[in-house]
């Protein structure tokens, strides 16, 4: 978790705890995405900071940030990276372009090799999904 002022915060930031304002429910709850909007709603709400993940919603990092936290955040930055590339690869295949199954096999595999001792982060996954991703 990386600490900042709202004015740091850009789209595609991932909240990594719930943003409480003066009342008993969150403004914005943990693992929200940052859009041009909900930037707004923290200003309008007077947020002075936030929680987020060193990393964004697409793989890539904040900031330079400790190496330790990038390095706790490595399976969530490679599934990430693979659906960010999946979603290249489809485009292509809708074009009609051939499915290379072992370029899948090579961004997939890692995937599932790190992803299977982190039983935490994927059980969270689903947090990582937006309404785009469903289109």
């Amino acid at each position: 978790m990386v600490r900042v002022k709202r004015s740091q915060l850009r789209e595609g930031c991932v909240l990594a705890e719930d943003v409480i304002g003066k009342t008993k429910r969150p403004i914005m709850t943990k693992n929200t995405i940052m859009t041009t909007p909900l930037l707004q709603v923290l200003e309008k709400f007077l947020v002075e900071e936030v929680e987020i993940e060193p990393f964004l919603a697409n793989g890539e990092p904040f900031s330079p940030g400790d190496s330790a936290a990038a390095e706790d955040q490595r399976p969530l930055s490679l599934y990430l990276e693979t659906v960010r590339q999946y979603k290249t690869w489809f485009q292509s295949w809708r074009s009609g372009l051939p499915v290379d199954i072992n370029e899948i096999r090579e961004a997939v595999i890692p995937l599932f090799e790190h992803m299977t001792g982190c039983k935490r982060e994927l059980l969270a996954l689903h947090h990582y999904a937006t309404k785009e991703h469903s289109r």
